[in-house]
């Protein structure tokens, strides 16, 4: 069923540009997933576009429906897109769940997933390590250069859809309308201090419901768990006397650099290292991908009080001006409900990304009141240093 083309103003009056704009957006998407859905479509598309309508069309006419006695907007109209909506998302997941099955079968257990300040090979092994913990000693692991699976793909496709587009989202709209500057090395690790955990949660909490999910078809409803455990309780059955796992012969007589007899001092673990490096130099073809530079621009005491600072303009619940945080200082004094996030050549491609005010709005204002506490206390400590001299 096609959605409901826009009723008449009661007063015969054209709709405001508000009205407008977001029945052009709600519209465009609903009829693309339903034209996606009409057609052979595979299960990341189908996914894509299920994502659009639950993440941009519902909360956008939840937002219609907020401002109906003041837009005069009829609400029927809006239950009515709300409930064809659902319907069309209920009918995207189903027809991507048939078609991922056997992708999905395909990637297993999603074993680390953490976000970082830093590319260091301490950060990679650390990672490792928490896996290793949880799931145990791999049998093998592979290094490869060849493309990304279909499966592959389908993983950083929902781990996109599922939270990373709307943290990428974010950090636009603070640049764009919050006073980010992301080549300020202070307002960056402004950003890590205030939503590195945030964001390490979403990771975590997606890593949790995917290895949980049950997997159709070629799954047979078990989850990436479930066939982790059974594939365990397979390869213990299926060893040879005297193996330990991964083919291997008994722990003991396995030689490690991790042995404690081997004594070595602080220059023979680096000579060690560096000749681990060497040995493996040819199987590694590309330069390290640089950071942006992110710094701490206080002392230990300094960010006490920056922190002290912070927490009381928080309590207090501080909306400092300037910072794009007080209706007079919003574009048609509503705060936005969508970012654009442009890709392909020359941006030529635009998603909007919804940012539902209750989630979003509140993580503007811890920014922004951070940002101003950063600015505040720099100045001063400037003006320290300079009366010093």
């Amino acid at each position: 069923m096609p959605l409901p083309a826009l009723p008449v103003h009661p007063e015969g009056l054209p709709w405001s540009a508000n009205v407008a704009h977001a029945y052009q957006i709600i519209s465009a998407a609903f009829n693309l997933a339903a034209h996606v859905l009409s057609q052979e479509a595979d299960s990341t598309r189908l996914r894509y576009h299920a994502e659009v309508v639950t993440g941009d069309v519902i909360p956008l006419l939840a937002e219609m429906e907020l401002y109906a006695n003041q837009e005069q907007f009829p609400v029927p109209w809006i239950h009515s897109c709300a409930r064809l909506s659902a319907e069309l998302v209920v009918q995207l997941v189903s027809a991507s769940d048939s078609s991922s099955a056997q992708e999905d079968s395909t990637i297993g257990n999603v074993t680390g997933l953490r976000t970082s300040t830093n590319n260091k090979a301490a950060t990679v092994l650390s990672v490792f390590l928490d896996a290793v913990n949880t799931f145990g000693l791999p049998s093998r692991i592979e290094a490869s250069i060849v493309p990304p699976s279909s499966g592959d793909q389908r993983l950083w496709v929902e781990v996109g859809s599922q939270f990373a587009r709307r943290w990428r989202a974010f950090f636009y709209r603070l640049e764009a309308l919050h006073g980010l500057d992301r080549t300020n090395p202070n307002h960056l690790w402004l950003l890590h201090r205030l939503f590195l955990d945030e964001i390490n949660h979403d990771c975590a909490e997606f890593q949790a419901q995917w290895n949980a999910h049950p997997i159709s078809g070629a799954g047979h409803d078990q989850s990436p768990n479930d066939m982790f455990l059974l594939g365990q309780l397979e390869k213990v059955m299926q060893r040879a006397p005297g193996e330990t796992g991964a083919g291997q012969l008994d722990d003991e007589d396995v030689p490690t650099v991790l042995d404690p007899e081997l004594n070595l001092d602080e220059e023979g673990w680096e000579d060690m290292i560096e000749g681990i490096e060497t040995a493996n130099a040819h199987h590694f073809h590309h330069k390290p991908v640089p950071i942006p530079k992110h710094d701490n621009p206080f002392s230990d005491e300094a960010l006490h009080v920056f922190d002290t600072a912070l927490a009381e303009a928080h309590r207090l619940h501080i909306l400092p001006p300037g910072y794009g945080l007080l209706p007079e200082e919003w574009e048609g004094g509503t705060y936005p409900a969508f970012e654009i996030l442009k890709s392909g050549r020359k941006g030529s491609k635009e998603l909007r990304v919804a940012l539902p005010d209750r989630l979003w709005r509140p993580r503007a204002e811890r920014w922004g009141r951070a940002l101003a506490t950063l600015n505040e206390l720099t100045y001063a400590l400037e003006g320290l240093d300079s009366d010093s001299e």
